[in-house]
Protein backbone atom coordinates (compact mmCIF):
# COMPACT_ATOMS: atom_id res chain seq x y z
CA UNK A 1 0.00 0.00 0.00
CA UNK A 2 1.28 3.43 -0.93
CA UNK A 3 1.66 6.21 1.63
CA UNK A 4 0.03 9.38 0.39
CA UNK A 5 1.50 12.50 1.94
CA UNK A 6 -1.11 14.77 3.43
CA UNK A 7 -3.91 12.21 3.51
CA UNK A 8 -3.69 9.06 5.64
CA UNK A 9 -0.71 6.87 6.53
CA UNK A 10 -1.60 3.12 6.64
CA UNK A 11 -5.35 3.79 6.80
CA UNK A 12 -7.78 1.54 8.59
CA UNK A 13 -11.33 2.18 9.70
CA UNK A 14 -10.96 2.60 13.44
CA UNK A 15 -13.56 1.32 15.91
CA UNK A 16 -16.46 3.70 16.35
CA UNK A 17 -15.76 4.10 20.05
CA UNK A 18 -12.47 5.83 20.52
CA UNK A 19 -10.48 8.90 21.46
CA UNK A 20 -8.99 11.47 19.15
CA UNK A 21 -5.55 12.67 20.24
CA UNK A 22 -3.79 15.58 18.60
CA UNK A 23 0.03 15.37 18.47
CA UNK A 24 2.89 17.61 17.32
CA UNK A 25 3.80 17.16 14.62
CA UNK A 26 1.69 9.63 -26.16
CA UNK A 27 0.80 13.25 -26.60
CA UNK A 28 -2.09 14.12 -28.89
CA UNK A 29 -2.84 17.11 -31.17
CA UNK A 30 -4.07 20.07 -29.14
CA UNK A 31 -2.36 18.85 -25.98
CA UNK A 32 0.93 19.67 -24.26
CA UNK A 33 3.15 17.88 -21.74
CA UNK A 34 6.67 17.48 -20.31
CA UNK A 35 8.67 16.84 -17.11
CA UNK A 36 9.13 18.53 -13.76
CA UNK A 37 11.18 18.01 -10.59
CA UNK A 38 8.62 19.80 -8.42
CA UNK A 39 8.22 18.09 -5.12
CA UNK A 40 5.96 17.14 -4.17
CA UNK A 41 -4.91 17.87 28.60
CA UNK A 42 -8.56 17.56 27.22
CA UNK A 43 -9.60 20.41 25.00
CA UNK A 44 -12.19 22.82 26.31
CA UNK A 45 -15.47 23.11 24.50
CA UNK A 46 -15.85 26.60 23.05
CA UNK A 47 -18.45 28.51 21.12
CA UNK A 48 -18.08 28.30 17.33
CA UNK A 49 -16.17 31.00 15.51
CA UNK A 50 -17.57 30.97 11.96
CA UNK A 51 -15.63 31.99 8.88
CA UNK A 52 -17.03 34.87 6.82
CA UNK A 53 -19.80 33.84 4.45
CA UNK A 54 -18.78 33.21 0.86
CA UNK A 55 -19.08 30.78 -2.01
CA UNK A 56 -15.49 30.02 -3.03
CA UNK A 57 -15.31 26.64 -4.70
CA UNK A 58 -13.05 24.62 -2.47
CA UNK A 59 -10.15 27.05 -2.13
CA UNK A 60 -11.18 29.22 0.82
CA UNK A 61 -9.03 30.79 3.50
CA UNK A 62 -8.11 28.91 6.68
CA UNK A 63 -10.93 28.89 9.23
CA UNK A 64 -10.91 28.81 13.03
CA UNK A 65 -13.84 26.58 13.80
CA UNK A 66 -15.20 24.59 16.71
CA UNK A 67 -15.90 20.88 16.82
CA UNK A 68 -18.04 19.29 19.49
CA UNK A 69 -15.08 19.26 21.86
CA UNK A 70 -12.81 22.15 21.02
CA UNK A 71 -11.67 24.82 18.57
CA UNK A 72 -9.30 23.87 15.76
CA UNK A 73 -8.05 25.38 12.55
CA UNK A 74 -9.82 24.50 9.27
CA UNK A 75 -11.80 21.63 10.76
CA UNK A 76 -15.53 22.50 10.57
CA UNK A 77 -17.76 21.54 13.44
CA UNK A 78 -20.08 18.58 13.49
CA UNK A 79 -23.59 19.61 12.53
CA UNK A 80 -26.45 17.17 13.16
CA UNK A 81 -30.17 17.39 12.34
CA UNK A 82 -32.40 18.85 15.03
CA UNK A 83 -33.41 16.41 17.74
CA UNK A 84 -30.30 14.22 17.65
CA UNK A 85 -28.21 14.30 20.81
CA UNK A 86 -24.50 14.25 19.99
CA UNK A 87 -23.62 12.31 23.10
CA UNK A 88 -26.17 9.59 22.28
CA UNK A 89 -24.42 8.66 19.04
CA UNK A 90 -21.97 5.81 19.46
CA UNK A 91 -20.07 6.89 16.35
CA UNK A 92 -19.54 10.34 17.82
CA UNK A 93 -18.52 9.31 21.36
CA UNK A 94 -15.04 10.74 21.04
CA UNK A 95 -13.07 13.56 22.63
CA UNK A 96 -10.15 15.73 21.59
CA UNK A 97 -6.95 15.70 23.65
CA UNK A 98 -4.59 18.48 22.67
CA UNK A 99 -0.94 17.48 22.36
CA UNK A 100 0.17 18.98 19.01
CA UNK A 101 -0.53 18.60 15.03
CA UNK A 102 -1.68 15.11 13.94
CA UNK A 103 -4.96 13.42 14.77
CA UNK A 104 -4.76 9.82 16.02
CA UNK A 105 -7.90 7.78 16.64
CA UNK A 106 -7.19 5.08 19.23
CA UNK A 107 -9.23 1.98 20.00
CA UNK A 108 -11.22 2.53 23.17
CA UNK A 109 -11.01 -1.09 24.28
CA UNK A 110 -7.72 -2.60 25.34
CA UNK A 111 -6.25 -5.00 22.80
CA UNK A 112 -8.07 -3.77 19.66
CA UNK A 113 -4.99 -1.95 18.41
CA UNK A 114 -6.42 -0.40 15.22
CA UNK A 115 -5.78 3.28 14.68
CA UNK A 116 -5.97 5.84 11.91
CA UNK A 117 -3.35 8.57 11.62
CA UNK A 118 -4.53 11.72 9.87
CA UNK A 119 -1.58 13.88 8.78
CA UNK A 120 -3.46 16.32 6.58
CA UNK A 121 -1.94 19.51 5.23
CA UNK A 122 -3.83 22.78 4.85
CA UNK A 123 -5.07 22.06 1.31
CA UNK A 124 -6.39 18.62 2.22
CA UNK A 125 -8.19 19.94 5.30
CA UNK A 126 -9.88 22.59 3.15
CA UNK A 127 -10.49 20.18 0.25
CA UNK A 128 -11.09 16.67 1.63
CA UNK A 129 -12.73 15.61 -1.64
CA UNK A 130 -9.36 16.06 -3.37
CA UNK A 131 -7.67 14.27 -0.47
CA UNK A 132 -10.00 11.34 -1.09
CA UNK A 133 -8.97 11.19 -4.76
CA UNK A 134 -5.32 11.14 -3.71
CA UNK A 135 -6.01 8.31 -1.28
CA UNK A 136 -7.89 6.22 -3.86
CA UNK A 137 -4.84 6.09 -6.13
CA UNK A 138 -3.63 3.08 -4.13
CA UNK A 139 -6.78 1.08 -4.98
CA UNK A 140 -7.23 1.82 -8.70
CA UNK A 141 -5.79 -0.45 -11.40
CA UNK A 142 -5.49 2.45 -13.85
CA UNK A 143 -3.34 5.45 -12.88
CA UNK A 144 -4.64 7.81 -15.59
CA UNK A 145 -6.74 10.74 -14.35
CA UNK A 146 -8.81 13.21 -16.39
CA UNK A 147 -9.22 16.71 -14.93
CA UNK A 148 -12.07 18.58 -16.63
CA UNK A 149 -12.05 22.22 -15.56
CA UNK A 150 -8.44 22.22 -14.41
CA UNK A 151 -8.09 26.01 -14.02
CA UNK A 152 -4.48 26.76 -12.93
CA UNK A 153 -3.83 23.17 -11.84
CA UNK A 154 -4.30 23.05 -8.07
CA UNK A 155 -6.09 19.71 -8.23
CA UNK A 156 -3.97 18.38 -11.11
CA UNK A 157 -0.84 19.04 -9.07
CA UNK A 158 -2.18 17.03 -6.15
CA UNK A 159 -3.11 14.16 -8.45
CA UNK A 160 0.36 14.17 -9.98
CA UNK A 161 1.96 14.02 -6.54
CA UNK A 162 -0.28 11.09 -5.64
CA UNK A 163 1.04 9.20 -8.70
CA UNK A 164 -1.58 9.75 -11.39
CA UNK A 165 -0.82 10.70 -14.99
CA UNK A 166 -3.11 13.68 -15.62
CA UNK A 167 -4.95 14.79 -18.77
CA UNK A 168 -6.22 18.28 -17.99
CA UNK A 169 -8.69 20.51 -19.84
CA UNK A 170 -8.92 24.30 -19.55
CA UNK A 171 -10.44 26.37 -22.41
CA UNK A 172 -9.60 29.95 -21.32
CA UNK A 173 -6.30 31.05 -22.88
CA UNK A 174 -4.85 33.15 -19.99
CA UNK A 175 -5.62 30.41 -17.46
CA UNK A 176 -4.37 27.70 -19.81
CA UNK A 177 -1.01 29.49 -20.09
CA UNK A 178 -0.75 29.61 -16.28
CA UNK A 179 -1.65 25.92 -16.10
CA UNK A 180 1.10 25.09 -18.58
CA UNK A 181 3.59 27.26 -16.70
CA UNK A 182 2.76 25.53 -13.42
CA UNK A 183 2.77 21.90 -14.55
CA UNK A 184 3.75 21.67 -18.20
CA UNK A 185 7.26 20.36 -17.61
CA UNK A 186 5.99 17.23 -15.83
CA UNK A 187 6.15 14.28 -18.24
CA UNK A 188 2.96 12.80 -16.69
CA UNK A 189 0.96 15.97 -17.31
CA UNK A 190 -0.89 16.65 -20.55
CA UNK A 191 -2.90 19.87 -20.98
CA UNK A 192 -5.51 20.50 -23.67
CA UNK A 193 -7.14 23.87 -24.43
CA UNK A 194 -10.67 22.58 -24.89
CA UNK A 195 -13.90 22.80 -22.97
CA UNK A 196 -15.59 19.43 -22.46
CA UNK A 197 -19.29 18.82 -23.14
CA UNK A 198 -21.77 16.31 -24.54
CA UNK A 199 -20.72 16.83 -28.18
CA UNK A 200 -18.13 18.60 -30.33
CA UNK A 201 -18.70 22.21 -31.37
CA UNK A 202 -18.23 25.83 -30.31
CA UNK A 203 -19.91 27.53 -27.34
CA UNK A 204 -19.80 30.85 -25.52
CA UNK A 205 -17.61 30.77 -22.42
CA UNK A 206 -18.71 33.19 -19.69
CA UNK A 207 -15.85 35.02 -17.94
CA UNK A 208 -16.35 36.01 -14.29
CA UNK A 209 -15.02 39.20 -12.69
CA UNK A 210 -14.61 40.23 -9.06
CA UNK A 211 -16.55 43.51 -8.71
CA UNK A 212 -16.00 43.90 -4.97
CA UNK A 213 -13.11 46.32 -5.41
CA UNK A 214 -11.14 44.54 -2.69
CA UNK A 215 -10.33 41.14 -4.14
CA UNK A 216 -13.03 39.40 -2.11
CA UNK A 217 -13.34 36.51 -4.55
CA UNK A 218 -9.65 35.88 -5.09
CA UNK A 219 -9.20 34.41 -8.55
CA UNK A 220 -12.57 34.93 -10.30
CA UNK A 221 -11.57 32.62 -13.17
CA UNK A 222 -12.57 29.77 -10.82
CA UNK A 223 -16.17 30.72 -11.68
CA UNK A 224 -15.85 30.82 -15.49
CA UNK A 225 -18.54 28.66 -17.05
CA UNK A 226 -20.27 27.52 -20.23
CA UNK A 227 -23.54 28.11 -18.33
CA UNK A 228 -24.95 31.61 -17.85
CA UNK A 229 -26.22 30.82 -14.34
CA UNK A 230 -27.08 33.27 -11.52
CA UNK A 231 -24.07 34.89 -9.89
CA UNK A 232 -23.46 37.20 -6.91
CA UNK A 233 -23.80 40.97 -6.53
CA UNK A 234 -20.03 41.48 -6.54
CA UNK A 235 -18.95 38.52 -8.69
CA UNK A 236 -20.56 38.39 -12.12
CA UNK A 237 -20.03 37.30 -15.70
CA UNK A 238 -18.74 40.35 -17.58
CA UNK A 239 -17.82 38.96 -21.02
CA UNK A 240 -18.17 35.93 -23.25
CA UNK A 241 -15.67 34.27 -25.56
CA UNK A 242 -16.19 31.46 -28.08
CA UNK A 243 -14.33 28.27 -27.14
CA UNK A 244 -13.91 24.86 -28.74
CA UNK A 245 -15.90 22.10 -27.04
CA UNK A 246 -15.10 18.40 -27.32
CA UNK A 247 -16.70 15.32 -25.81
CA UNK A 248 -14.71 12.70 -23.93
CA UNK A 249 -16.09 10.11 -26.34
CA UNK A 250 -14.70 12.07 -29.31
CA UNK A 251 -11.30 12.49 -27.66
CA UNK A 252 -11.09 8.77 -26.94
CA UNK A 253 -12.07 7.92 -30.51
CA UNK A 254 -9.29 10.09 -31.95
CA UNK A 255 -6.69 8.92 -29.43
CA UNK A 256 -6.28 12.34 -27.83
CA UNK A 257 -6.90 10.85 -24.40
CA UNK A 258 -6.33 7.24 -23.24
CA UNK A 259 -9.04 4.67 -23.88
CA UNK A 260 -9.33 4.14 -20.13
CA UNK A 261 -8.64 6.07 -16.94
CA UNK A 262 -9.06 5.32 -13.26
CA UNK A 263 -10.42 8.74 -12.35
CA UNK A 264 -12.54 11.47 -13.92
CA UNK A 265 -12.77 14.75 -12.00
CA UNK A 266 -15.28 17.33 -13.31
CA UNK A 267 -15.59 20.94 -12.14
CA UNK A 268 -17.19 23.04 -14.87
CA UNK A 269 -19.35 25.40 -12.80
CA UNK A 270 -22.75 24.03 -13.77
CA UNK A 271 -21.93 22.07 -16.95
CA UNK A 272 -20.89 18.77 -15.29
CA UNK A 273 -23.96 16.84 -16.41
CA UNK A 274 -23.18 17.59 -20.07
CA UNK A 275 -19.64 16.30 -19.56
CA UNK A 276 -21.05 13.03 -18.21
CA UNK A 277 -23.45 12.75 -21.15
CA UNK A 278 -20.45 12.99 -23.47
CA UNK A 279 -18.63 10.04 -21.85
CA UNK A 280 -20.01 7.57 -24.39
CA UNK A 281 -19.60 3.98 -23.25
CA UNK A 282 -16.57 4.73 -21.04
CA UNK A 283 -16.93 3.59 -17.43
CA UNK A 284 -14.33 5.36 -15.33
CA UNK A 285 -14.05 3.62 -11.91
CA UNK A 286 -14.26 6.92 -9.99
CA UNK A 287 -16.07 10.06 -11.18
CA UNK A 288 -16.23 13.28 -9.11
CA UNK A 289 -18.71 16.02 -10.02
CA UNK A 290 -19.76 19.28 -8.39
CA UNK A 291 -23.31 20.11 -7.29
CA UNK A 292 -25.25 23.11 -5.97
CA UNK A 293 -28.37 23.01 -3.84
CA UNK A 294 -31.31 24.91 -5.34
CA UNK A 295 -31.00 27.54 -2.58
CA UNK A 296 -27.31 28.13 -3.25
CA UNK A 297 -26.87 31.37 -5.23
CA UNK A 298 -25.37 29.54 -8.22
CA UNK A 299 -28.11 26.90 -8.24
CA UNK A 300 -31.16 29.17 -8.23
CA UNK A 301 -31.92 28.44 -11.90
CA UNK A 302 -31.74 24.68 -11.38
CA UNK A 303 -28.21 24.05 -12.65
CA UNK A 304 -25.93 21.63 -10.85
CA UNK A 305 -28.68 19.60 -9.14
CA UNK A 306 -27.39 16.51 -7.38
CA UNK A 307 -30.60 14.61 -8.12
CA UNK A 308 -30.08 14.93 -11.89
CA UNK A 309 -26.47 13.77 -11.66
CA UNK A 310 -27.31 10.78 -9.46
CA UNK A 311 -30.03 9.69 -11.91
CA UNK A 312 -27.66 9.96 -14.87
CA UNK A 313 -24.88 8.08 -13.09
CA UNK A 314 -27.16 5.28 -11.89
CA UNK A 315 -28.31 4.79 -15.48
CA UNK A 316 -24.64 4.28 -16.35
CA UNK A 317 -24.11 1.63 -13.70
CA UNK A 318 -22.67 3.77 -10.87
CA UNK A 319 -24.59 2.30 -7.94
CA UNK A 320 -22.71 3.96 -5.06
CA UNK A 321 -21.61 7.49 -4.24
CA UNK A 322 -20.20 9.68 -1.48
CA UNK A 323 -21.35 13.29 -1.05
CA UNK A 324 -18.94 15.77 0.58
CA UNK A 325 -20.70 19.08 1.10
CA UNK A 326 -20.25 22.54 2.57
CA UNK A 327 -22.65 25.20 3.87
CA UNK A 328 -20.60 28.38 3.91
CA UNK A 329 -22.83 30.44 6.21
CA UNK A 330 -22.48 27.90 9.03
CA UNK A 331 -18.97 26.67 8.14
CA UNK A 332 -20.37 23.15 7.82
CA UNK A 333 -18.24 20.46 6.18
CA UNK A 334 -19.68 16.94 6.28
CA UNK A 335 -20.46 13.86 4.20
CA UNK A 336 -23.15 11.27 3.59
CA UNK A 337 -23.56 8.18 1.41
CA UNK A 338 -25.88 7.09 -1.42
CA UNK A 339 -28.53 9.80 -1.16
CA UNK A 340 -29.56 12.33 -3.78
CA UNK A 341 -30.80 14.88 -1.24
CA UNK A 342 -29.02 18.14 -0.58
CA UNK A 343 -28.87 20.34 2.51
CA UNK A 344 -30.27 23.84 1.88
CA UNK A 345 -27.66 26.30 0.54
CA UNK A 346 -25.04 23.58 0.32
CA UNK A 347 -22.56 22.90 -2.44
CA UNK A 348 -19.91 20.28 -2.82
CA UNK A 349 -18.83 17.21 -4.74
CA UNK A 350 -20.35 13.80 -5.32
CA UNK A 351 -17.90 10.96 -5.94
CA UNK A 352 -19.39 8.02 -7.87
CA UNK A 353 -18.11 4.44 -7.93
CA UNK A 354 -18.52 1.59 -10.40
CA UNK A 355 -16.84 -0.92 -8.07
CA UNK A 356 -18.26 -1.57 -4.61
CA UNK A 357 -14.84 -2.46 -3.17
CA UNK A 358 -13.47 0.99 -4.07
CA UNK A 359 -16.60 2.62 -2.65
CA UNK A 360 -16.03 0.79 0.65
CA UNK A 361 -12.47 2.16 0.78
CA UNK A 362 -13.79 5.68 0.16
CA UNK A 363 -16.52 5.35 2.79
CA UNK A 364 -13.94 4.20 5.35
CA UNK A 365 -11.71 7.17 4.55
CA UNK A 366 -14.60 9.59 5.00
CA UNK A 367 -15.57 7.99 8.32
CA UNK A 368 -12.05 8.53 9.61
CA UNK A 369 -11.64 12.09 8.37
CA UNK A 370 -15.03 13.86 8.27
CA UNK A 371 -18.10 14.29 10.48
CA UNK A 372 -20.99 12.23 9.15
CA UNK A 373 -24.45 13.61 8.45
CA UNK A 374 -26.32 10.87 10.29
CA UNK A 375 -29.87 11.37 9.00
CA UNK A 376 -32.00 13.80 7.07
CA UNK A 377 -34.89 15.78 8.45
CA UNK A 378 -37.43 16.91 5.87
CA UNK A 379 -37.08 20.47 7.09
CA UNK A 380 -33.33 20.40 6.43
CA UNK A 381 -33.23 18.89 2.95
CA UNK A 382 -34.14 20.06 -0.50
CA UNK A 383 -35.64 17.50 -2.87
CA UNK A 384 -34.39 14.02 -3.53
CA UNK A 385 -35.40 10.63 -2.25
CA UNK A 386 -36.01 9.83 1.39
CA UNK A 387 -33.24 8.08 3.37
Amino acid sequence: MRSIQGVIEAPTVAPTEGIYAEQDSELAPGCAGGRSDRAAGPAERREPVDAPAGYRNGHGKPRRLSTMAGTIESRPRVVLPAGIDRCSLTSLQQRLVKTGGRLVKHAAKKGLGNQTVIAADEFTRENPDVGLLEYLYSFLDNSNAIDVGANVGLVSERLLKAGYSVYAFEPYEPVFQTLQHNLGSNKRFHACKFAIGSSDGTMDFHIASDLSGKGKWGDPTLYNSLVDHPMLDDCKFTQTLPVQVRSLESLRRTGEIPQSAGLLKIDTEGFDLEVIRGMGDARYPVVMTEFWDSEHPFGLSGNGKLQDTVAEMKARGYAWHVVIYRVDETSTLSYYLNRDQTVPKSWGNAIFFHDHAVFVRAAGWCESVLPHTISFDSSLTAGGSSP
